[in-house]
C-alpha cells in the first residue's frame, strides 16, 4: 500500500514493494488477482513478476498498459485512432536526448518509460538541464528508453476510469 487508511482496507502491508516482499504476501494472502494500472510506476513495473507468481492481472491487462509505454506500439495506436500527440523520441545518453531536445525545440518534457505521471519526470528548458535529469535518471540503471517529448503548455488532467464489460464508473 501507499496508503495507511487503516479503515479502508482489511489489511495493510508495510513492506518494500519489491518482488520478492510482495510475493511473500502473495504466498500467505492467495490473491484472486491484482489491480495494477492505478499503483503508478511502481506497480506497473510489478506486472510481471505477479505474472510469474501466478497471479492474475485484473483490469487494464498488462500487454496494453505495455502498449501505452512502449514508444512505437503507442504511436502507432495513436496513428490508427488519428489522435494528434506531441513530437518526441526516445533516447538512452545525454548526448541523445540533447540532439531530440533541440531538434523539438525547448522546453521539453524528460521521463523514464513506465512513467505515468509525477514521479520522475522533469520539464528542461536548455541543454544543461537534460544533462542534469538525464543524469539522475540514469542512476538507476534503465531497462527502457528514456523518453523526450515536446512540452506543450497546459493543464493536466488525470482520470480514472472503471469498467464491468458495460457500465464506466
Amino acid at each position: 500500500t501507499v496508503s495507511t487508511d487503516f479503515d479502508i482496507a482489511d489489511k495493510l502491508y508495510f513492506e518494500p514493494l519489491t518482488p520478492e516482499d510482495v510475493e511473500n504476501i502473495v504466498n500467505i494472502e492467495k490473491p484472486d488477482g491484482a489491480v495494477v494500472q492505478f499503483g503508478g510506476q511502481t506497480a506497473i513495473k510489478l506486472t510481471e513478476a505477479l505474472m510469474k507468481m501466478g497471479v492474475p492481472i485484473l483490469g487494464t491487462k498488462a500487454e496494453d498498459v505495455d502498449a501505452a509505454e512502449d514508444r512505437e506500439l503507442f504511436d502507432e495506436i495513436l496513428e490508427k485512432c488519428s489522435i494528434p500527440r506531441p513530437t518526441g523520441g526516445t533516447v538512452f545518453t545525454a548526448e541523445e536526448a540533447k540532439e531530440v531536445a533541440n531538434r523539438l525545440g525547448y522546453p521539453v518534457l524528460v521521463r523514464p518509460s513506465y512513467v505515468l505521471g509525477g514521479q520522475g519526470m522533469q520539464i528542461a528548458t536548455c541543454d544543461e538541464e537534460v544533462e542534469e535529469f538525464m543524469e539522475i535518471i540514469n542512476r538507476i540503471a534503465q531497462d527502457h528508453p528514456i523518453l523526450v517529448d515536446k512540452y506543450l503548455q497546459g493543464t493536466e488532467v488525470e482520470v480514472d476510469a472503471i469498467c464491468d464489460g458495460t457500465d464506466i464508473l
